[in-house]
């Protein structure tokens, strides 16, 4: 049996970060491993954790998705980051790929968008747009 995939949830709104914990859990080859609602507990939690995948909203009380993804892969150079916003402009975008996010997904994406992302091995797909 295969390794589950690692993923720290980063999410400040309580209800979307706890639905994204139970329906990650329920998913066999992922292990939820924390889930934190700023970006300095997202940087605490990469470090102590060592994650292979972070799903992280793109807007932060404390700063912002790009920011933190940025902290992150220098903290943890393998893990892969999928921004999660309900910004979907270029500008955000832009500033999560050139921060190193693997991916990006709209918030009005269906639970399955979120989950195939979050299960695909880090190093194996490029950044996309959904």
């Amino acid at each position: 049996m295969a390794k589950p995939v690692r993923v720290l949830i980063v999410e400040d709104h309580r209800v979307l970060a706890e639905g994204l914990d139970l329906a990650l859990g329920r998913h066999p080859d992922v292990e939820v491993v924390g889930v934190a609602p700023t970006k300095a507990e997202a940087v605490r939690l990469a470090r102590e954790r060592t994650p292979d995948v972070v799903l992280m909203d793109y807007h932060l009380p404390d700063g912002s998705g790009a920011e933190a993804a940025s902290e992150i892969r220098a903290l943890v150079p393998n893990v892969a980051v999928v921004i999660l916003s309900a910004d979907t402009g270029d500008e955000a975008l832009l500033a999560a790929v050139s921060a190193g996010a693997s991916g990006y997904l709209a918030k009005s994406e269906a639970i399955s968008g979120v989950v195939g992302p979050a299960s695909v091995a880090p190093g194996t797909a490029g950044p996309r747009r959904r």
